[in-house]
């Protein structure tokens, strides 16, 4: 397969002005963005900014209050949409006595995916030595490499990835940062959110960021020093973002 023949179905992910609230706080609100194949857009924004529920609006785990998302043209959550799309947004739930390989094997059954694709996604994140291990005794840093793992059963050409190097030692994000940039020059595309300013700046084409769920930057990320007349990537985030700490320090 080649990821790009499915790009004639539209973009691998597409969000027009996305609104989600819960009860009277806006979680989201009018947000747009578009990750196009072969590409890997940084989702980046403070705690409870929106990101996570933008992600699990995408998977459809969650209703939008208004918006649209589509992936390949279909909508979230269907069977076509989730075919094509690998998601590791939440820490996944494990049988603490089920090794890796295990896990893996139950996943692969629910995801159509086949018997080999367990071995090749934990080669792929550097699991194949601890993948008889019991996951429950599995680090922060193997449980994260086994979720996307999991993401990664189905072959797919869209991944959502939310904090993928969360728990990491630095090998552990060098291994994840080369096999996301593999992904993509494989054609996939990869909305990835992350903390991590140095991970998003080495990794991604795009940047969107938000602020109180809503859009405040959204382009490469070349344009967002002249959009804040900031040179790093951290000061001009927190210049985006905490616009009231950096007007306290003028």
């Amino acid at each position: 397969m080649t990821y790009q023949d499915t790009t004639d179905q539209g973009p691998p992910l597409r969000i027009e002005s996305l609104v989600k609230s819960y009860k009277a706080r806006m979680a989201v609100e009018r947000l747009s963005l578009t990750v196009a194949a072969g590409q890997i857009v940084g989702f980046v924004g403070p705690n409870g900014s929106g990101k996570t529920t933008t992600m699990r609006c995408v998977m459809g785990l969650a209703r939008p209050d208004s918006g649209e998302i589509e992936i390949f043209g279909h909508r979230p959550g269907s069977p076509e949409a989730l075919a094509l799309t690998g998601a590791a947004i939440e820490e996944p739930a494990l049988n603490t006595a089920l090794s890796g390989r295990d896990h893996l094997r139950v996943a692969a059954r629910w995801s159509n995916a086949t018997g080999s694709r367990v071995d090749q996604t934990l080669e792929a994140v550097g699991l194949a030595d601890a993948a008889g291990l019991a996951c429950g005794k599995y680090s922060l840093g193997m449980k994260q490499r086994l979720a996307l793992a999991t993401a990664l059963l189905k072959d797919p050409p869209l991944l959502v990835l939310d904090e993928p190097g969360n728990g990491l030692d630095p090998a552990g994000l060098r291994d994840v940062r080369r096999l996301l940039t593999r992904l993509r020059d494989e054609g996939r595309a990869v909305l990835l959110s992350s903390h991590m300013m140095g991970e998003v700046e080495a990794l991604a084409d795009q940047l969107v960021i938000v602020r109180q769920g809503k859009p405040v930057y959204l382009g490469a990320l070349e344009g967002l020093a002249e959009a804040t007349g900031l040179a790093d990537l951290t000061g001009a985030f927190l210049a985006l973002t905490e616009p009231e700490r950096e007007e306290g320090a003028k």
